[in-house]
């Protein structure tokens, strides 16, 4: 596929044309030009068979690309959609942040006799017992996206330690509050790559974060 990145992403993106009146037309996303296989192929030739160092950069231009969609003059209000909830990007992310993932985790392999770490570990509170509680009433079996939530909260509160690649974080959590989702969805939320400003709403993180710290005095 002999396409620029640019010309790339516009494919992954699609288009469909809007007619609001006579004289105005409009294109805004639509279904992507190109299948799963067509989008890993072209990924594992630009990363030159998904290379870490070339993965980040990758990531790093898809992130500013949506970025400046939403930016982009009255595109959220007009369009209804946030750049980063399109499905195409979610795969287009997800495999980008799945390869990177892996590639990181090899660098573990050495490590295989020492006992994993569990959640608590994680936690940097000197009220880890009652924070620990506290989290099971939220987040037992919880969707991805409410458990990204708490976690960017207790890091804003300093009270977790969020590791890079996430893989033994995500396995850790899983087992403490059982099903949670996949690596790539909890990825969406929790991506470094990716601007959480536009997941979360300061309301719902204000929340969650009085919902931490009441718990704790209570």
């Amino acid at each position: 596929m002999n396409l620029s990145f640019n010309e790339f992403l516009e494919a992954v993106k699609g288009s469909k044309t809007k007619y609001v009146e006579h004289n105005f037309i409009f294109t805004f996303p639509g279904l992507s030009k190109l299948d799963t296989i067509q989008v890993y192929n072209y990924l594992e030739q630009i990363t030159k068979n998904f290379d870490p160092f070339m993965v980040k950069l990758i990531l790093k231009s898809v992130n500013t690309y949506l970025n400046n969609m939403n930016n982009s003059f009255g595109y959220k209000e007009f369009f209804g959609v946030d750049a980063y909830e399109l499905d195409q990007f979610i795969e287009l992310i997800s495999i980008l942040e799945d390869k990177l993932e892996n590639s990181e985790s090899i660098k573990q392999t050495d490590k295989t006799n020492v006992p994993p770490k569990t959640f608590v570990d994680y936690l940097q509170n000197n009220q880890k017992d009652k924070l620990i509680n506290l989290l099971h009433n939220l987040l037992d079996d919880a969707k991805p996206k409410d458990i990204a939530k708490f976690i960017l909260v207790l890091k804003d509160l300093q009270y977790i330690h969020i590791p890079t690649p996430k893989t033994d974080l995500y396995y850790a959590m899983r087992s403490e509050f059982n099903e949670i989702g996949t690596n790539s969805a909890l990825n969406i939320y929790l991506s470094d790559t990716l601007n959480n400003n536009n997941k979360f709403t300061d309301q719902e993180m204000e929340e969650a974060k009085k919902l931490i710290e009441n718990g704790l005095r209570g």
